[in-house]
């Protein structure tokens, strides 16, 4: 029991013990809290780039097929339990007296405004409902004025609605669009009925020169209504109208007996979404074997750079921390190094009572160990609160002084996320411990070395 008694003497007797004890604590600490922000924050980009899309998608389509062929070879495959054509288009959306403004990103983006650049999305209502969930984002519309008029045929627009001016030569109402919330904001200009004005282009070839050119396209809607997807990439900039209007643009008009139902991407839904990336192997080989244009992706391999990138970061982050945890140890080092140096003569007088060199050992790591457990389990809780209560701490300081730590509504969130993983927990932990015994047990071993009589004459 001497060692421990001793150890915990010689550590309680030297308040720079302290420094390394600290060191550990705030290396531990950064290490919890930076980390459990950092996968807080990878979660939520996995959620956005997530977003909106379905299980596949088959995107890279010429549009030159009727989608009535291309959905049976689709449907072929046993794990696909829904599909949903879509026409995949950009524009720019005018209102009447300027351009949309949108809304503030946040505090610090304050002189910036949304453009009014849109990617539109033509899409069958009646198949879209089963591949993602837009009857529920039409639900999740809280004001009157913005919901659509009949939830089963959301692009309806009500002639009562429409004010007289903004009508056709003879009273026709024009076609519905839906808008994200969060592009409408809190402009009261917009409600259901409220006329809008799309432009946008499409190539072209002259049947007599062959010279591909560029149409500009100009078409008159009406806002039929808005949606709240909940994910910001895709509610940023989107438009959704009906897919017939948008195959109308294209020069489809659906009561032209020689025209295509076409499309330039397919949104699909799978039985078994963790078998998405076999059954997108399977899926492109039929494509490819019938001659259709087009490749069917995941939503990760779609995303497969961003998603990279957003990994790599995280690990170079891991790096630099636990760099930041063995210059905790090395400080542990020098203050078991500096208490070796100043103990010399008290090793020589243990050794003259018959300790044994194990035991003097022992001594010196205690004293480096209990450093590393101490700093370890401090800086595990502080981690742990400082996560819990980092929110109401930024609440707080963004009413108070108009600042903080994170800017609100940044890239979409209210809060600052975080994830707490006992795994994690018990990592650094872990990883704390060992630098900690693998530099403590450097000067124990330079103090077991220590020849006892010239350490008794030491002065």
């Amino acid at each position: 029991m001497y060692k421990y008694f001793l150890g915990l003497k010689f550590l309680l007797s030297r308040k720079i013990n302290l420094l390394g004890m600290f060191g550990v604590l705030v290396a531990v600490w950064a290490l919890i809290t930076v980390l459990s922000i950092f996968k807080g924050f990878i979660r939520e980009v996995h959620t956005q780039v997530r977003g909106a899309a379905s299980d596949l998608v088959l995107i890279g389509h010429r549009m030159d097929r009727s989608y009535e062929k291309v959905e049976a070879l689709l449907q072929s495959d046993p794990n696909v339990r829904a599909l949903a054509p879509r026409i995949s288009w950009f524009g720019l959306l005018y209102v009447r007296g300027g351009m949309i403004r949108g809304q503030y990103v946040g505090d610090t983006e304050k002189g910036s405004r949304s453009t009014n650049f849109f990617r539109i999305y033509g899409i069958d209502f009646a198949r879209e409902k089963n591949v993602t969930g837009i009857t529920k984002w039409l639900s999740r519309v809280p004001e009157e004025r913005l919901k659509v008029a009949d939830p089963s045929d959301p692009f309806r627009v009500l002639p009562e609605d429409l004010p007289k001016e903004d009508r056709g030569d003879f009273g026709q109402v024009p076609p519905g669009l839906l808008m994200s919330l969060d592009r409408i904001g809190n402009e009261r200009i917009f409600a259901r009925g409220r006329a809008l004005t799309l432009a946008s282009g499409r190539r072209i070839r002259d049947p007599k020169t062959g010279k591909v050119q560029v149409q500009p396209i100009k078409r008159k809607f009406a806002l039929a209504g808005a949606f709240h997807s909940g994910h910001y990439d895709f509610d940023a900039g989107t438009l959704l109208i009906d897919i017939e209007v948008m195959r109308s643009i294209f020069g489809h008009d659906p009561e032209d007996e020689d025209s295509l139902d076409v499309f330039n991407e397919v949104a699909i839904a799978l039985h078994d979404s963790k078998s998405a990336v076999a059954t997108t192997k399977r899926l492109n080989k039929i494509l490819r074997a019938n001659g259709i244009s087009g490749t069917v992706f995941t939503w990760q391999q779609r995303q497969q750079k961003l998603l990279q990138a957003v990994s790599h970061e995280q690990g170079l982050m891991k790096l630099i921390l636990f760099v930041l945890m063995v210059v905790a140890s090395v400080l542990i080092f020098a203050t078991l190094s500096m208490m070796v140096s100043e103990k010399i003569r008290d090793i020589g007088i243990l050794a003259a009572l018959g300790a044994t060199r194990r035991g003097t050992a022992m001594i010196f790591l205690f004293c480096g160990m209990t450093t590393a457990l101490v700093g370890t389990v401090l800086g595990s809780i502080a981690g742990y609160f400082s996560c819990l209560y980092i929110n109401p701490v930024n609440d707080y300081l963004w009413t108070h002084y108009g600042a903080g730590l994170f800017p609100p509504r940044l890239f979409g969130l209210e809060k600052i996320p975080y994830v707490l993983e006992a795994s994690w927990f018990l990592q650094v932990a872990l990883f704390a411990l060992g630098t900690a015994f693998v530099f403590s047990l450097l000067p124990a071993l330079r103090a077991a070395r220590y020849d006892p009589v010239k350490a008794l004459r030491h002065e």
